[in-house]
């Protein structure tokens, strides 16, 4: 892959602009998914629930679905979650023996927890950010599911989230863009972690990626940066092919191809 002209010192790698971190793990999503009506919920059990992307729920550039799902807060006494969550509680309750088998990273998690929250403190943050699962299978398709998210969704275990960092330029819908370049699956194709037809899309991998920073002393650069930018925002609003044709052919001139 072509980066930034050939000067070395002018490399990058997405690493070096975001943080990446893999998603939560509940340790049983079927207890804690919300399929019911919460409508009488108190208002304690309703700040408890949390919008989630999983991986199914992923498409190149925008979801195609999401999720509800139950996120108690962490330290609560068995005697709190019984009297502060009533409704919860009756959902949980029958999964209770399962939730108490779970793998628990050798620490005493109650049953109506999450098992492992990794990144919470990254996942936290107000912002928009981009999702792709953490495995993708390529043997019918020849694009990854880079995925924007917007500031309320969380990513679940089978979905890694990349946030991007304070000192980075480049907005996160040029980086969505780039990600989803045919360079860059070309790149992980060949030197990307791959078992069989499956790419792996863990911290590091993702970290590895090479990145095309904008010259912002360029105002060409900076006019691609801009057009790429606006393009991301009118495909996700209609899905019309030609906003991604125009991407591709901006990041052509870009690559100097």
């Amino acid at each position: 892959m072509k980066t930034h002209g050939d000067n070395p010192s002018e490399l990058s790698k997405i690493g070096d602009i975001c943080d990446i971190g893999n998603g939560m793990v509940s340790g049983l999503d079927k207890a804690f998914r919300i399929d019911t009506d919460t409508n009488t919920w108190t208002a304690q059990e309703k700040r408890s629930i949390i919008q989630v992307l999983k991986a199914k729920d992923l498409d190149a550039y925008s979801p195609k679905g999401d999720s509800r799902y139950i996120f108690i807060p962490s330290r609560l006494s068995k005697e709190e979650f019984d009297t502060g969550y009533p409704h919860i509680k009756k959902i949980l309750d029958p999964f209770k023996e399962r939730l108490q088998e779970r793998y628990d990273y050798n620490r005493e998690v109650p049953y109506w927890e999450f098992v492992f929250l990794r990144n919470k403190q990254l996942f936290d943050k107000p912002e928009s950010k981009i999702f792709i699962p953490c495995k993708e299978r390529i043997s019918h398709k020849k694009y990854f599911r880079f995925c924007l998210a917007k500031e309320t969704f969380y990513p679940l275990q089978d979905v890694t989230a990349i946030y991007k960092k304070q000192h980075c330029k480049e907005n996160l819908q040029y980086i969505l863009a780039y990600l989803n370049n045919t360079r860059v699956f070309d790149w992980l194709i060949y030197n990307g972690i791959i078992k069989g037809d499956i790419v792996e899309f863990s911290e590091a991998p993702i970290a590895n990626i090479p990145f095309r920073p904008i010259d912002w002393e360029n105002e060409n650069e900076v006019r691609i940066h801009d057009t790429i930018s606006n393009e991301v925002e009118l495909y996700m609003k209609d899905r019309a092919k030609e906003h991604i044709d125009i991407i591709n052919r901006q990041f052509n001139i870009l690559f100097n191809d």
